[in-house]
């Protein structure tokens, strides 16, 4: 995929850019209207000529999409590709349509591989501490910076992981959002170091960094990592300044990348490869370790493990997903009429507003009836707007996506907390109606509630506005 790059020399500027009305790298949207659904268009669009060609623009015209751009700015180059705003929810569609077609298919959550014993794999609920076994045919370790842990509970002692860790602030500045002009911009920093700047819904993402990490669970997004992001950003547009009360939340991630002696970290291979360790006379299960890989090859990189995995079991595929839509991308509308037909059967099925309808269409794509239902049918308390979430939306995340801790809804399964939505009324809801629908004690909620907040204040610099 073609990445788009920036140079500086001298007094010269030279910015990538990525259209909005389908844009940039791995992150940008092939339509502002259905983001949800973007990344499951992507192939289709590029391959019937959905997307416009790639193209230089001059000066002119890039001043005139970005008028604060830095003055020494030559010009910008334009190429367009999908966008998704919510990876953490493709990988939620992605798990429910396996376990939705695929007989024996188990997704278990929150368990931990603990050791290996006698040809069984032995796994710890890390909520409970209760211990089950399988006894596997093969294990394919995904568990991306925490491959070579994992691998060692099994008995294997690999170096496969070199991981470095990628911060990134999420802003709140309108007038930062506006400048972007609906695109996503790359640029070199100083260091060499290729910085983005991302309009997400009404935010702006600000990354990354690219430093070595040795121990992924004690990654957080440092201050120095701050001004560093502050800095780049302030190369691409000097007048517009950041405030540290701009940051509404923060996050990092650690990349799987293959341990490697390189000097930068930038020069180490983004390609994935897949590591077989063969059985052994006290394992008798061979393991496949998935290093490196992201978003944008998740499903080349899948079928190329599934490939090999068949081989070894000695099966043969029946079926490609190749052009297998995802989740809510099954049966998406292709004009914006029929979306706005789609859109006027879920409201008229259920009652609901229409606006609330689009709402839930924009965000879940064609599996919003199915919310859209579950809403309807909850009473008029579940219509309660809850930040910008409805609370029969929340209620339906709760009991149908696997919840387990209060953070997983505010992180993972909506952007309530990394878009700074919440204070600590609006977590005291979102607790209250994650407990109904999973039955936990007043203790359990109070309990959540102080864990979330420490967490959200620790670990995204999310300081949580007292009640009104």
């Amino acid at each position: 995929m073609p990445r788009e790059n920036s140079s500086a020399s001298g007094a010269d500027l030279t910015v990538g850019a990525c259209g909005r009305s389908a844009s940039a790298w791995h992150f940008t949207t092939a339509s502002p209207a259905t983001p949800a659904c973007c990344p499951r268009l992507r192939h289709a669009a590029r391959d019937s000529g959905m997307l416009p060609a790639p193209r230089i623009r001059g000066r002119a015209e890039t001043f005139a999409r970005h008028p604060k751009l830095n003055p020494a700015a030559l010009g910008s180059a334009c190429y367009f590709d999908a966008w998704n705003p919510a990876p953490e929810r493709l990988c939620l569609e992605v798990i429910g349509d396996a376990l939705a077609t695929s007989h024996g298919c188990r997704a278990l959550n929150y368990r931990a591989v603990e050791g290996a014993d006698d040809g069984q794999v032995i796994l710890r609920d890390v909520t409970t501490g209760s211990m089950h076994s399988v006894s596997p045919s093969i294990v394919i370790n995904a568990t991306g910076a925490w491959i070579d842990r994992t691998n060692h509970t099994l008995g294997i002692h690999s170096q496969f992981i070199g991981g470095t860790r990628g911060s990134h602030l999420v802003l709140d500045h309108p007038a930062l959002l506006e400048q972007l002009g609906g695109s996503e911009l790359f640029y070199e920093n100083d260091d060499g170091r290729i910085c983005l700047l991302l309009p997400w819904c009404d935010r702006v993402l600000l990354g990354t960094t690219d430093i070595r990490t040795d121990d992924p669970d004690a990654a957080v997004c440092e201050a120095d990592e701050f001004d560093y992001l502050r800095s780049a950003a302030r190369q691409v547009f000097p007048s517009i300044e950041i405030r540290p009360e701009q940051v509404v939340a923060r996050f990092c991630g650690v990349r799987p990348l293959p341990r490697s002696n390189s000097g930068s970290p930038g020069t180490i291979s983004r390609d994935h490869a897949c590591h077989e360790t063969p059985a052994s006379a006290g394992r008798p299960y061979p393991v496949f370790s998935l290093v490196g890989g992201k978003w944008t090859t998740f499903r080349a990189f899948s079928e190329q493990v599934a490939d090999r995995a068949l081989a070894v079991l000695g099966k043969s595929r029946r079926a490609s997903s190749t052009e297998l839509p995802i989740g809510g991308g099954r049966d998406f509308p292709p004009t914006d009429d029929a979306r706005a037909r789609r859109i006027d059967d879920i409201a008229s099925r259920t009652g609901l507003p229409r606006e609330t309808c689009t709402h839930l269409f924009a965000r879940y794509g064609t599996t919003a009836g199915r919310l859209a239902a579950h809403i309807a049918g909850a009473g008029p308390a579940a219509r309660e707007p809850v930040a910008d979430y409805l609370a029969g939306e929340l209620d339906y995340l709760a009991r149908h996506e696997a919840v387990v801790h209060l953070d997983d809804l505010v992180l993972r399964r909506s952007h309530l907390a990394l878009f700074g939505r919440l204070d600590e009324a609006s977590l005291q809801k979102t607790a209250s109606i994650v407990a109904a629908a999973l039955g936990w004690s007043e203790e359990t909620q109070e309990a959540e509630v102080a864990r979330t907040a420490a967490l959200l204040r620790e670990r995204h610099g999310i300081h949580l506005r007292p009640r009104n």
